[in-house]
């Protein structure tokens, strides 16, 4: 089985070097592979052996990268406003550890998460340029996500401890459940979005399956966020993805919206037990560990300290500084990536935020209503979008900036398509209006 793993995962990398869509689906993807390896392959467990995978994607992603490269104008619009406001972010994120109380443990967690940093935020974006790269890369997902998925439910590796299953990795020490539930939420997703571009008939089944397939890990996982998140996004964008021109349109909507919320309703009831039912119950949602309570009080926690220095109303905390409030012993972030860009990065953290957010939603909208009257590219569309709009959710709930939340990159993306396009039409006299 150890062999099985391994070839296979040796596979896919060297497919995806030569395949840059499949290089950015498994940097997407990296933590969940990894775990999925690690339980099957104990010498993935240790020492350099616990990096393998995220070094072995790294190296297929600037082998991709250096394909595109060759390709002839392969990096056109990389340096966007998103990805120059991006890299900006970091940078001063950095800077602020100057006067930030928290510099001792921020300058570790920076220089941890440096390579992940140019993986994931500065290599990923240049592997897309336009929508049917996108395509191929959501369609790679739902392919690796689907067994990745499955494993987590079957495989006797993953054991459950207060409600989260997961792997021991060390003495003491556990696999991240939340790279677990992200991915069940990813799948439900793209399950439920991803309308077009697979086979005809066999498609319908597979996204179905992925649908309930998501929807269990994220439970398993005990990912209360990812969950209801995923089945929120799912439904409003479902007619985004197929419009309801007609009746049938209607009626697919329709039933594509009833498996979800049925899939989902049916699996919290049989699902959930002992701990993991006491997760998803509305007390410890809203008042025990990782609460909506619990996150609100981090922000005010933020913000009061905030407006006690003039000064840092303007140039922020510092990076790190919530890890050395008294009320943030135990947390080593507030969780919530929008608080701490205003708080703790100050004006410049705010503005810089704004931008990145503001110009990849409105690439994302303009791009919906370019393509709006093709299919398959409206339902490639409409899963990114849902994909970026969840993950704007998500690190609102779990994020921190150096977590390397894969947020950034697709909103790098969605602006690096929507002027590749604008530029590919702009001397055309048929050109129409972004």
């Amino acid at each position: 089985m150890e062999l099985t793993f391994i070839l296979a995962f040796i596979g896919l990398c060297a497919v995806s070097a030569f395949r840059p869509p499949w290089a950015f689906a498994l940097v997407l993807l990296m933590f969940p592979l990894e775990q999925a390896m690690q339980a099957h392959c104990p010498m993935l467990r240790v020492g350099l052996g616990s990096q393998l995978v995220n070094y072995a994607v790294a190296l297929t992603s600037i082998l991709a990268c250096v394909r595109v490269f060759f390709k002839g104008n392969g990096f056109v619009n990389s340096m966007n406003t998103a990805m120059v406001a991006t890299i900006a972010l970091y940078v001063w994120s950095a800077i602020t550890l100057v006067w930030s109380p928290g510099r001792v443990t921020g300058f570790d967690i920076i220089g941890s998460a440096l390579p992940y940093f140019f993986l994931i935020i500065v290599i990923a974006p240049l592997l897309i340029s336009d929508v049917d790269e996108l395509g191929q890369s959501l369609r790679v997902m739902l392919w690796i996500a689907l067994p990745l998925g499955v494993i987590f439910i079957v495989s006797p590796e993953f054991t459950s401890l207060y409600g989260r299953i997961g792997i021991e990795v060390g003495i003491g020490k556990r696999s991240n459940p939340l790279a677990i539930g992200e991915l069940g939420g990813t799948l439900l997703l793209i399950g439920a979005t991803l309308r077009k571009g697979l086979l005809p008939v066999a498609g319908s089944v597979i996204r179905t399956v992925a649908v309930i397939v998501g929807a269990i890990v994220a439970i398993k996982a005990g990912s209360r966020g990812q969950f209801f998140i995923a089945i929120f996004i799912a439904v409003a964008f479902i007619p985004v993805s197929a419009p309801l021109r007609n009746l049938s349109a209607f009626l697919s909507a329709l039933i594509g919206i009833s498996v979800v919320i049925g899939a989902a309703s049916v699996l919290l009831s049989t699902q959930l037990e002992g701990l993991a039912a006491k997760r998803f119950s509305a007390d410890s949602m809203l008042y025990g560990e990782s609460s909506v309570l619990g996150r609100a009080s981090n922000l005010f926690v933020l913000a009061a300290a905030c407006l006690q220095s003039p000064l840092a109303i303007f140039i922020g905390l510092g990076y790190n500084a919530f890890s050395t409030l008294s009320e943030g012993v135990g947390e080593p972030y507030s969780h919530i990536l929008f608080a701490d860009a205003l708080f703790e990065l100050g004006i410049p953290g705010a503005i810089l935020m704004s931008m990145i957010v503001w110009t990849g939603c409105r690439s994302m909208y303009q791009l919906l209503r370019f393509h709006a009257h093709n299919p398959l590219e409206r339902a490639v569309l409409a899963t990114a979008s849902a994909l970026l709009v969840s993950q704007i959710l998500l690190v609102n709930k779990q994020g921190s900036l150096w977590g390397t939340p894969v947020l950034f990159p697709l909103l790098v993306v969605m602006v690096r398509i929507k002027l590749n396009e604008a530029n590919s039409y702009f001397n055309q006299p048929e050109t129409r209006e972004w």
